[in-house]
C-alpha cells in the first residue's frame, strides 16, 4: 500500500454519519444526484496555519468522484466557481476567511435540477486555523443567509436532501430539523478534512464503496451557549475554567443531558451491529470486559467501535457521571459475522486529583471509597450498566491515594468552579459552585530549593559528541567545555528557511555554529506540522486527515500505519523531528485549532498520540507532541492566561502529555504561547520542571 493509498483509507474510516433516514445513503448507481455548494468543488482540506501549510502533490473533490453527479448542474457550478474565484485572503496570515462566497440557489435552479435528481446534496464548507478561532456569527458557527436560504429552496424541490459539512470541526448542526426545511433533509455527514484524499473519501463514502465507521470525538450541542465553557471562551487577556473538569460529554452527561443533540462516540453505519456483553473480571484493579459484536445487516460489511464508561461515586470530591475508560474497534464485518473484543483498563488510572485536601490525600490522585459502576456500548448515552464478575458493581472499601504528589501550576486568581450537587428526577445534578483552591507555597523558594549544581567552565578539553555517545558519563565535562554564548547558540537554534539542514522547516538546533560543529554536534531539523511536511520552498509532501478526523476513527492501530508512512518521508527529506502532534482538549468548538487536535476526551487523546509516537520513530525521526498546555483558544494568544485549577489541568490538559512521556516516549515537547496562572508556558517553572 502507498501513502496516498493510506491517506484514503484513514479519511474514510473518520467520516461520521449522523443521520441517514429512509436510507438515503449510500447513493444508488443507477440514479442521478443534484451536488449543490461551491465545496463540492473547493473541498476543504485541512485547517490554517502552520498545521495546514503543506504542499500537497494533489487534492480531490467531490463531484469528480460521483459518477451519477448531475453535470449540467456542476457545470453552473464550474462557471460560476471561475467568475467568483476562492478567496484565500490575499494570502496573508490567517486572513482567509471562514467560508467561502456561496452561489445562491433559486427555486427555478432546485427546481431544474429535481426533474433529473431525486436526491439532493449541499456541501457546507467552514475552515479556522492558527491565529484565527470561530465565531459565534454567520458564515462561521452559523449558516449565512444564502446557504440557509438554499438549503430551503433545495428542500422545497426534493424529497431526500443529504447535508455534507465539510469543516475542520463542529459547527452549529441543530438546523437540520427546524420547520423551514420540512423534514426533507435525511441524511447527515461530517466529512471534516481528509487531506489530499478530501473529496474523494466523501464521495466513496456517500456512494458506499467504503462503508462509514467514524464517531464523534466531540458532543453536539443545540447551541453554542450550551457549552459551559463559551462564556469565558476567546476572552482578550484571561479565561477562568470554570467548569473545570466538566468538558463535553462529562458536563452533558453530568448536568445537562436535554442539551445533546448528538453525543459523544455516536456514528452510524450502513449496516446494524448487535453488541452482546460476554462477561467480565477485577483482578488486583485490572478490569477486562469481553464483548461480541456482530454485524446483523443483509448488505454491507463494516466496523463497530464498542466503548467502556465508568460512573465513580460523588464522594466528596464530585464526579462526572459518566468518565471513558477503555474502547476497541471491530474488524470489517461481512453480514453475519461477528468478533468477540476485549477491553482493558485499570481502575486506579481513573482516579481523582484532590487538589483540596478534602479527601485527607491532599495533591494526591486518590480513588474515593464506593461503587463504581460499567456501562458499555457506542455511545456516551446509549451504554448501558453491565455486571463487574458476580457483582453489579466495583467496590472500593476505603479511600485512599494511587498517587502521591505536590501542588504545582495552582492558580493565582481567585474563582470558582462547578461540581454536582443533587441528582434531579430528570437524571440531571444540580451544580453547585465551590471556590478553586489557590497557589500555597513560595515557587521562587521551589526553584532556588532545586537549582542544579553549577557546572564550572573548562574551556575546550578535547571531548566530542561523539564520545559522550559512546560514554554518557562524560556528558557534564562535555559541557564544561562550552561558553555562555556556545550554550545559547545550542539551545537557541536558528529559525526558519535555515541553509544548515533541509531548507524551508521550521528550524534547526545543535552545532548551528562553527564552534559547536567542531565539538562534532549535529544539527537537527524540525519542520511544521501535523498533518504533513511544510517545506516553504514550494517542494511537495503528502498531507494527511486533520487530527479530528483521525481521531473520529477511534483506530490506534490504523494512525500508527499512516504515520510509519510519514516517518519514510520525514527520513526522505532529512528531517529529525516533526512538530506534531497537537494533543490539546478541545475545551470549545469555537477553537480554530481544534483540527489539529483530536477530541474533548483525554483518554481518547491519549490513545491518538501514542499511536502517532510510535508512527513517527518506525524510521527514527521523533514527534513533538504540542502544545504545552491548556492552548485553548487561538485569540489573544502570545498574551491569554488560561486560569485553571489544579485538578482540571492534571485530570484533563495534562493527561495526553503524561501518557506521551510515560507510555509513549516522547523525546520533544513543545511549549505553547499562552499563560497558564500567570506565568507564560515557555518559561513556567511547575510545567516544565515540577510536573
Amino acid at each position: 500500500m502507498t501513502f496516498a493509498e493510506k491517506i484514503l483509507e484513514a479519511a474514510q474510516e473518520g467520516i461520521v454519519l449522523l443521520r441517514n433516514n429512509e436510507n438515503t445513503l449510500p447513493l444508488a448507481e443507477n440514479e442521478t444526484v443534484a451536488i449543490f455548494g461551491r465545496c463540492q468543488f473547493d473541498f476543504y482540506k485541512c485547517g490554517m496555519g502552520s498545521g495546514g501549510s503543506v504542499r500537497s502533490p494533489y487534492s480531490t473533490n467531490l463531484t469528480d468522484n460521483i459518477p451519477m453527479a448531475n453535470k449540467e448542474l456542476a457545470e453552473i457550478y464550474r462557471n460560476w466557481i471561475k467568475e467568483n474565484p476562492f478567496d484565500n485572503g490575499g494570502g496573508g496570515w490567517a486572513m482567509e476567511p471562514f467560508f467561502q462566497k456561496e452561489l445562491s440557489v433559486s427555486a427555478e435552479l432546485a427546481k431544474n435540477a429535481a426533474k433529473v435528481s431525486k436526491k439532493a446534496i449541499f456541501v457546507i464548507g467552514r475552515n479556522a486555523g492558527e491565529d484565527k478561532d470561530f465565531t459565534k456569527e454567520k458564515g462561521c458557527w452559523l449558516l449565512t443567509d444564502t446557504e440557509r436560504n438554499s438549503i430551503k429552496e433545495i428542500c422545497s424541490a426534493f424529497e431526500s436532501v443529504i447535508i455534507v459539512f465539510n469543516s475542520c470541526g463542529i459547527i452549529d448542526t441543530a438546523w437540520i430539523d427546524d420547520k423551514e426545511f420540512s423534514g426533507k433533509i435525511k441524511s447527515v455527514v461530517y466529512a471534516w478534512q481528509g487531506g489530499q484524499e478530501s473529496g474523494r473519501a466523501c464521495a466513496n463514502v456517500l456512494c458506499g464503496k467504503s462503508v462509514p465507521c467514524g464517531k464523534l470525538t466531540d458532543t453536539i450541542a443545540k447551541s453554542i451557549d450550551d457549552y459551559p465553557s463559551t462564556k469565558n471562551f476567546a476572552t482578550q487577556n484571561e479565561s477562568f475554567y470554570m467548569e473545570d473538569i466538566y468538558v463535553g460529554y462529562r458536563y452533558f452527561s453530568t448536568f445537562a443531558k436535554e442539551k445533546i443533540l448528538f453525543p459523544f462516540g455516536f456514528g452510524l453505519s450502513y449496516t446494524e451491529f448487535k453488541t452482546e456483553f460476554i462477561s467480565s473480571s477485577v483482578d488486583k484493579k485490572n478490569v477486562n470486559v469481553k464483548v461480541r459484536v456482530k454485524n446483523i445487516g443483509k448488505k454491507f460489511s463494516g466496523k463497530e467501535i464498542v466503548q467502556l464508561y465508568l460512573q465513580a461515586p460523588q464522594g466528596k470530591l464530585g464526579k462526572p457521571s459518566k468518565v471513558l475508560v477503555a474502547f476497541k474497534k471491530s474488524n470489517l464485518l461481512k453480514p453475519g459475522q461477528s468478533e468477540e473484543l476485549e477491553l482493558l483498563f485499570n481502575l486506579e488510572s481513573t482516579a481523582s486529583y484532590d487538589d483540596s485536601g478534602i479527601s485527607g490525600f491532599e495533591f494526591s490522585f486518590v480513588l474515593e471509597e464506593g461503587k463504581y459502576f460499567l456501562f458499555m456500548g457506542t455511545d456516551s448515552e446509549s451504554a448501558k450498566k453491565i455486571p463487574v464478575g458476580s457483582s453489579d458493581c466495583i467496590s472500593v472499601e476505603k479511600t485512599y491515594a494511587t498517587e502521591k504528589l505536590c501542588q504545582a501550576l495552582a492558580p493565582r486568581k481567585a474563582f470558582s468552579r462547578i461540581k454536582p450537587a443533587q441528582i434531579k428526577p430528570d437524571g440531571n445534578y444540580s451544580i453547585e459552585e465551590e471556590n478553586v483552591p489557590l497557589e500555597s507555597f513560595s515557587l521562587e523558594q521551589r526553584i532556588k530549593e532545586n537549582l542544579p549544581k553549577e557546572i564550572p567552565f573548562t574551556g575546550n578539553k578535547g571531548i566530542k559528541f561523539q564520545d559522550v555517545k559512546e560514554n554518557p558519563e562524560l556528558l557534564e565535562k562535555f559541557v564544561a567545555q562550552l561558553n555562555n554564548e556556545e550554550l545559547a547558540t545550542l539551545v537557541r537554534g536558528e529559525g526558519m528557511m535555515s541553509r544548515k539542514a533541509t531548507m524551508g522547516i521550521a528550524s534547526v538546533f545543535g552545532g548551528v555554529s562553527e564552534s559547536l560543529y567542531d565539538y562534532g554536534i549535529p544539527v537537527a531539523g524540525c519542520a511544521d506540522g501535523p498533518s504533513g511536511i511544510r517545506l516553504d520552498t514550494g517542494k511537495e509532501a503528502s498531507l494527511m486527515p486533520i487530527g479530528t478526523l483521525l481521531a473520529c476513527t477511534w483506530n490506534p492501530p490504523l494512525v500508527q500505519e499512516l504515520f510509519e508512512f510519514e516517518s519514510q518521508e520525514l527520513m526522505q527529506n532529512q528531517i529529525d523531528t516533526v512538530l506534531g502532534p497537537g494533543i490539546n482538549i478541545h475545551r470549545n468548538p469555537l477553537n480554530g485549532r481544534n483540527f489539529e487536535y483530536f477530541s474533548e476526551d483525554p483518554l481518547l487523546t491519549s490513545e491518538m498520540t501514542l499511536a502517532i509516537l510510535k508512527g513517527v520513530s518506525k524510521e527514527g525521526p521523533v514527534a513533538t507532541i504540542k502544545h504545552f498546555a491548556a492552548n485553548s483558544q487561538e485569540t489573544q494568544r502570545r498574551e491569554h492566561d488560561s486560569i485553571v485549577s489544579e485538578r482540571a489541568l492534571r485530570e484533563i490538559y495534562l493527561k495526553p502529555f503524561e501518557a506521551a512521556v510515560k507510555q509513549g516516549n516522547a523525546q520533544s515537547i513543545m511549549t505553547s504561547y499562552n499563560q497558564i496562572n500567570g506565568h507564560f508556558a515557555a518559561s513556567n517553572y511547575d510545567l516544565n520542571s515540577t510536573i
